[in-house]
């Protein structure tokens, strides 16, 4: 739903008190229409409201039902006429306050759910229509006061995520007075009618809700926009902007400020306010300083909260409202009908001062609203006119093409949808599902970057913010931060432990691969005595040696691999689209690319298929099809004929641009006339060298992405990386997409059960955040660059190298994915994901007819189409993924290959609910 205001704040409705109070989550929503039927608001506007400071008013208990367990529902409407802010003599409106959740005691929620042992997991039909009757959580679930910490964090997960869909339900629910056999709210109504909706939170925006969460946390999700009620008294200025920032920094956008005067009218925090808030845009508007509530003698036992009862219908004269049973003439002065006739008599007083403030805000709300709006409708055409999207071909895309993403929360995006059309409309029947904002999942992962839920993306955003506060940027040759010291300290324990002794920070995965390949042909060089003293010297003295004097150093890599787009990272990749003369007409394939056998899952079994020049001489088929993945990955294949198989296919692709023994003379018979070493120390210095040799090997282990989702089969990397090993060639594994747990382990290489001397890492590696490349290194490649002359060292690095917003990143990401506490999807082991998608569901899929073959691993799902025109240029996955997107799941194809991702911390649930809706569009 696309909101007006997120409202934070004030002293109405609730059982909001000073101390927190046990106030409940409650929504109030103010319809209004006039007499020829037109709108005098904005439509569907809905506001969030926290508190910073209120008296302590009793809240009506005739409207509210507090009750010991959290599931009390009460819903009352009260038609009123002449409401000052209305602004036209004819309009009525239809106020109703709506009571999702409370609790008996006067504390913060989470003390209530813990004492009372009673935790929002199950909702009442009125409050959104999630479970049946209204008990809460007994025992152990309650408030999360036993069990482990993983289990702790599951459910307190699971209970913002129930209480956040009621509050999105009841926001739907309160839209139209009427919904269809279907459940869906009938809008035969909206067009003579506008809404505002007030959803009140329990406490302020630091306030903990009953799991524990901090409310402006747990309705992150909504994106609502705010009106912060700030503190009028001495202190409140601190109160009020820490507030902001706290809201701002979680990503919402405060419509307004709106702060009560002192008593004595002495302090001027509006004044203050307005000034300091200015420049960002914020509006302040200032009330009256509010009245002292009545005295605790002159009310009733009933008007307290613990005392509350749904059954009493009767207020007492200090009850801040109490409705009426008819509405009053439309031309009765404003706070002077019968509706209002109950009020305090000192509260009337304020109301009446306050007027124009009121309209104020309205005019405030209804001017952001109205911005807000303007810029979501304009967005997708100013973007096709001066935006040039990265893999998009701009003649196929029209303005209704483009996606306008809001926010993002977690794994969903906020998207916003101008126009419906009738395929939509059939898509999306739950109540709530018809607004301007949709939330869709990332089924791409933005670029296989994503990761965390909301709770990490907000911790992630502030420790982001923190470090920029702190450092800014910081110049890093020969210096450090204590940012990037964590960050190396946790790779090194991490993905490189037991192998990697050395971090190079770089800005992204490209980059890092960039860094590598220097690395990795330095690191060759120094092994085999070619280059080295002499070539410095020259260097040094401005001079290069021709390139006669030099072998061609050649890179192995595997066919339909993909490792960046700058240059030296396409020269490292075979023949393809991203490679062809019009996307890169340098481009010059400085490798030998070898063709892989590669792994699929079709119709319930898993397959090796062996590309051609393998498959004439391929040893007996019961080598090629497997029960299960795992057995795939089982090193027991080792010994096996197919491995032996792998070995003499590699051997015979390499030995033209192997070096000679070291016993050996001359270069291996057949291979090109060579050239001689330089003779350094150790080399051999009378030896001809080929022209061209492999001088490194890089593979993107497991899973190549960008060629298409493809498994190559992990006995045939496992060969290969051990023969060049056995040959002196460093080993580059490019786990820019795989690393940190994108296939269900921390790191490929542990799938493998073989290491790099090089490896790259990035995407995952901030969570997702902010770009950030680590490249980490062994201590023998570390060596090579290693002396007393500045020309001998790694002269590479770029203006933002070691970021500290993205070291800050890095170190948070890190942690919680290796965090059994944090994520609930690691196995009791701690070194692998449990399985994130249905074994069942993946079956069905993979026995669809329009399916070629399908892929689960680790967050990463995969659907060939069949099709006759395969390939990155192909358009047959078009079709489906509109579909998907009309079902709420944003997918982007690799040609006729579609793929979904997930995060670490996605729970197989959801998953499993991508899997069934890809099911029933291709049944």
């Amino acid at each position: 739903m696309l909101a007006a205001a997120h409202c934070v704040g004030s002293s109405s409705g609730g059982s909001s008190s000073s101390d927190g109070g046990s106030g409940a989550t409650t929504t109030t929503t103010t319809t209004t229409s006039n007499n020829n039927g037109a709108s005098t608001t904005p439509s569907h506007s809905p506001f969030l409201h926290f508190t910073l400071h209120s008296p302590n008013y009793s809240a009506p208990p005739s409207t509210h039902t507090i009750s010991s367990q959290s599931s009390s529902f009460t819903e009352t409407q009260e038609p009123l006429n002449s409401h000052p802010s209305l602004q036209s003599p004819s309009a009525t409106v239809s106020l109703t306050c709506s009571t999702l959740w409370a609790w008996k005691d006067p504390v913060s929620p989470h003390l209530a759910a813990r004492e009372s042992r009673a935790a929002v997991l199950k909702f009442p039909a009125g409050a959104g229509g999630r479970g049946e009757g209204g008990e809460g959580a007994e025992g152990e679930d309650a408030g999360g006061a036993e069990g482990g910490e993983e289990g702790k964090g599951e459910r307190a997960e699971a209970r913002d995520a129930a209480l956040v869909d009621a509050v999105r339900s009841s926001i739907g629910c309160n839209r139209s007075s009427s919904s269809d056999s279907s459940g869906r709210d009938s809008r035969s109504n909206s067009s003579s009618s506008s809404r505002w909706v007030l959803i009140e939170t329990a406490g302020g925006v630091a306030s903990p809700a009953p799991s524990g969460t901090l409310q402006a946390d747990l309705y992150r999700p909504l994106r609502l926009p705010c009106i912060l009620v700030g503190d009028g008294r001495l202190g409140g200025i601190s109160v009020t902007v820490a507030a902001v920032d706290s809201l701002s920094g979680r990503g919402y956008d405060v419509a307004a400020v709106v702060v009560c005067g002192d008593e004595e009218g002495r302090l001027d925090n509006a004044d203050y306010l307005k000034t300091y808030l200015k420049p960002r845009g914020i509006p302040v508007v200032s009330l009256p300083a509010l009245p002292s509530p009545p005295p605790e003698s002159d009310s009733t036992s009933s008007s307290s909260p613990s005392s509350s009862s749904s059954s009493s219908s009767s207020s007492s004269s200090s009850s801040l409202f109490s409705p009426t049973s008819s509405p009053t003439s439309s031309t009765t002065p404003p706070f002077q009908s019968s509706s209002y006739s109950t009020l305090n008599p000192n509260l009337l007083h304020w109301l009446g001062k306050a007027e124009g403030s009121f309209q104020e805000l309205v005019l405030v709300l209804e001017q952001y609203h109205g911005e807000r709006l303007r810029a979501l409708e304009q967005a997708a055409e100013r973007a096709h006119e001066i935006l040039w999207w990265p893999f998009t071909q701009h003649g196929m895309v029209g303005v209704e093409d483009v996606t306008v993403i809001d926010s993002r929360a977690g794994e969903n995006f906020s998207v916003f949808r101008p126009n419906r059309t009738e395929l939509q409309k059939e898509v999306r029947t739950e109540p709530g599902k018809e607004a301007r904002l949709e939330e869709w999942f990332d089924g791409c992962a933005s670029w296989w970057t994503q990761g965390p839920g909301p709770l990490l993306q907000a911790e992630l955003s502030r420790e982001i913010g923190s470090a920029m506060a702190r450092y800014g940027h910081v110049m890093f040759p020969e210096n450090t931060h204590a940012l990037a010291l964590e960050a190396a300290e946790l790779l090194l324990k991490g993905v490189g432990k037991g192998w990697a002794s050395r971090v190079f920070f770089s800005d992204n995965g490209s980059t890092a691969i960039e860094v590598a390949l220097k690395m990795a042909f330095r690191s060759f060089c120094a092994r085999n005595g070619i280059g080295g003293e002499a070539d410095s010297a020259a260097a040094g003295a401005g001079s290069n040696p021709t390139a006669s004097q030099h072998p061609d150093l050649k890179v192995i890599a595997l066919t339909g691999s993909y490792h960046g787009d700058t240059l030296a990272a396409m020269h490292a990749q075979s023949p393809s689209p991203y490679t062809s003369f019009q996307q890169q007409p340098w481009y010059g394939g400085k490798g030998v690319f070898i063709d892989p056998p590669t792994v699929e899952y079709s119709q319930g079994q898993w397959r090796v298929i062996l590309p051609p020049l393998l498959s004439s001489s391929s040893p007996t088929t019961p080598h090629l099809f497997f029960s299960s993945c795992t057995d795939v990955f089982h090193t027991q294949r080792d010994s096996s004929p197919l491995a032996h198989h792998y070995h003499s296919y590699i051997h015979q692709q390499l030995k033209p641009y192997l070096l000679p023994s070291a016993s050996s003379s001359g270069g291996p018979s057949g291979a090109p006339s060579g050239v001689s070493s330089g003779g350094s120390a150790g080399g051999p210095s009378a030896t001809l060298l080929p022209a061209a040799m492999a001088a490194a090997l890089i593979i993107e282990p497991v899973l190549h992405g960008a060629g298409g989702m493809v498994m190559i089969d992990p006995l045939f990397q496992r060969t290969l990386v051990s023969f060049c090993r056995s040959h002196s060639i460093p080993v580059i594994f490019d786990e820019v997409f795989a690393g940190c747990w994108r296939l269900g382990s921390q790191s490929a290489a542990d799938l493998l059960g073989c290491s790099p001397d090089i490896a790259c890492y990035a995407k995952l590696l901030t969570g997702g955040m902010i770009p950030l490349a680590a490249t980490l290194a062994s201590a023998s490649v570390f060596d090579s660059f290693y002396g007393s002359s500045k020309l001998d060292a790694l002269l590479h690095g770029h203006s933002y190298t070691a970021h500290p917003a993205g070291c800050a990143a890095a170190c948070v990401a890190l942690k919680a994915l290796s965090d059994p506490a944090r994520n609930p999807n690691l196995l009791p082991n701690g070194s692998q994901l449990k399985e994130l998608w249905d074994p069942s569901l993946v079956e069905q899929i993979s026995n669809c007819p329009s399916i070629q073959r399908v892929l689960a691993i680790g967050t990463v799902f995969v659907a060939e189409l069949k099709t006759d025109g395969a390939g990155y240029g192909s358009t047959a996955a078009k079709g489906l993924l509109a579909r998907l997107r009309h079902h709420g799941i944003y997918a982007r194809p690799l040609g006729n290959v579609v793929y979904l991702m997930c995060g670490p911390f996605t729970p197989p649930a959801a998953c499993s609910r991508l899997l069934r809706t890809l099911l029933a569009l291709l049944e």
